[in-house]
């Protein structure tokens, strides 16, 4: 059976040990990266390339996905022990692919001005588009910026109008830390805020805003979400403190909304099913295996056909979890207050069954239990 598996993936892991798991792409058409926290709160990143494993140290991990046509898969944070198998997956792509504007804050129409605050000495250099995008509300703005020499701080800026303010998303490589911040007239106020010492030279930064929710982004990994509602409005742009940086493409597309994900650690006989969901807490979350055919092998004619059956290959046998934890324990449980729910796989040690494939996914069923409301992606599993 194929299952469908994700476009592209990173990989951060926060253990460090001698013995590695091992991770897997399959099917996918985008590559992926795995950062491992080394030394000194250093991250080492390595390119998964698809249908190819990758070695990595074992231990507790995040896994965090660039966003496709349909959205941005949510992250995962599980352990993969050393000598796992690591299966990663999210839902196939099926919308129209999303159009990305390039911006020019430098050009003739942009805006140039500055953002001073008592709490720093040096004031920001702010570049905007302008007026003409003034009345823009939701968008998600994209940076690939390159630190130069005596650049302090750099960051996003949206919803900027001259006399309203700001948001402000920046990187501090001074202080080890990254901020969302909002200016309104001579106010200033840092919504969030956490130490980041494990900043590099180069990173690509995102800012959504949508609605009163905000998400900050670097190298897709979500770092700060907050929200706020005091401006509803304005125009994209980047600030920075002291020399001007080494710029990539700055880019404004549609809002990418959260989608569900789904990883498979499997040791030998046992699996846990690490899912991460959109749906709201108090959703049921059912097992379902997903069998190729009931029984071993059997030679096939050249038409398809099992001449001892003298039948053609059957379909796929559904199993579902059950309250007796029939194929693994929570094999119904409940959507957490985080979006996430896990679930354990137990495959019987029988003849018949060895050698077999299957997918393995969750249905999220409705708190009333009428329905289901969606399901997380299917995920290869080989006992």
């Amino acid at each position: 059976m194929r299952a469908r598996i994700w476009i592209g993936a990173v990989v951060v892991l926060c253990a460090n040990a001698s013995a590695q798991s091992h991770w897997q792409m399959q099917g996918a058409r985008m590559r992926a990266s795995v950062v491992v926290a080394g030394k000194d709160d250093k991250r080492v990143t390595t390119v998964v390339h698809p249908c190819k494993q990758v070695a990595v140290t074992g231990g507790d991990v995040a896994v965090h996905f660039p966003r496709n046509q349909n959205g941005k898969p949510r992250s995962l944070k599980f352990a993969a022990p050393d000598g796992a198998l690591v299966n990663v997956a999210v839902h196939e792509a099926t919308q129209a692919p999303v159009t990305a504007r390039l911006v020019d804050v430098f050009g003739d129409k942009a805006f140039d001005g500055a953002l001073v605050t008592k709490a720093r000495e040096m004031p920001f250099h702010v570049h905007t588009s302008g007026t003409g995008d003034a009345e823009l509300r939701d968008y998600r703005a994209t940076v690939v910026v390159t630190r130069t020499e005596g650049l302090h701080v750099f960051g996003i800026v949206a919803r900027h109008h001259e006399e309203r303010g700001c948001y402000l998303f920046s990187i501090d490589w001074a202080a080890k830390k990254v901020r969302l911040e909002r200016w309104m007239g001579k106010d200033h106020l840092v919504v969030r805020q956490m130490d980041a010492p494990w900043l590099g030279e180069r990173h690509t930064l995102a800012l959504q805003v949508h609605g009163f929710r905000m998400q900050c982004t670097i190298d897709d990994e979500v770092v700060l979400h907050s929200f706020d509602g005091a401006l509803t409005s304005g125009a994209p742009g980047l600030a920075w403190v002291g020399a001007r940086p080494e710029l990539g493409t700055f880019s404004v597309a549609p809002v990418a909304e959260p989608l569900a994900s789904a990883a498979l650690v499997q040791e030998k006989r046992r699996a846990t099913l690490h899912t991460a969901v959109s749906l709201a807490p108090g959703h049921f979350a059912v097992m379902q295996l997903s069998l190729d055919r009931p029984h071993p092998w059997v030679p096939r004619t050249l038409a398809g056909v099992e001449p001892f059956l003298s039948q053609p290959p059957v379909a796929p046998s559904i199993l579902l979890g059950d309250w007796r934890n029939s194929l693994g324990s929570n094999s119904i449980s409940e959507v957490g207050f985080d979006g996430t729910a896990t679930a354990e796989l137990v495959w019987p040690d029988l003849l018949a069954l060895r050698g077999q494939a299957a997918l393995a996914r969750l249905l999220l069923v409705t708190p009333d239990g009428t329905r289901i409301a969606a399901s997380t992606p299917a995920v290869t599993v080989i006992f």
